[in-house]
């Protein structure tokens, strides 16, 4: 779970490491595409356990006819 955050953070490292004016625009950029896809799949796990939540408890209430 921490290794988008491990990765945001070695990134962001790079811009201290090499002290460039070319690498820290870089290095910003990826940082925001990383975090763009944190965000999404996030949405999309929280999605996914709410759609089955709603699934499988919808199947445990429901009237068995026989």
């Amino acid at each position: 779970m921490i290794g988008g955050h491990v990765a945001l953070l070695l990134i962001l490292l790079l811009i201290l490491k090499f002290s460039s004016l070319t690498i820290g625009p870089v290095a910003v950029l990826v940082d925001l595409a990383i975090s763009a896809l944190e965000i999404f799949v996030a949405v999309l796990q929280a999605y996914i356990f709410s759609f089955l939540s709603a699934l499988f408890i919808g199947l445990a209430i429901k009237k068995h006819s026989a």
